[in-house]
């Protein structure tokens, strides 16, 4: 019995995931704006914003010390920068900082 209830919930779960990966892809417009928009980015964890990757003249690097590529910048929720990582970094670093700063 609790095998079935345990796969019936994996494909309730699987079900939800679908519908909103179904959404993202029919209504993900990165330039827009909308309120829709920026709440597809909250709940996917992305930001709309890359200034260093379309930083032609380096000043956005420069200001934030960029010193190596790939360089990581992670804000807090006010958008303060939280901390910054040069160089390579593992899933379990990123999961750290994340889990310090909820």
């Amino acid at each position: 019995m609790a095998l079935i209830l345990v796969s019936a919930m994996n494909s309730l779960m699987i079900l939800m995931a679908a519908g909103f990966a179904v959404q993202v892809l029919r209504h993900w417009d990165i330039a827009s704006g909308s309120e829709l928009q920026l709440n597809l980015e909250r709940r996917t964890y992305l930001i709309s914003t890359y200034d260093v990757l379309l930083d032609e003249e380096g000043n956005v690097a420069r200001d934030h010390g960029v010193a190596g590529l790939p360089t990581t910048f992670i804000f807090d929720r006010n958008g303060k920068l939280y901390t910054r990582i040069l160089g390579e970094s593992t899933p379990e670093v990123f999961e750290k900082i994340i889990k310090e700063l909820l």
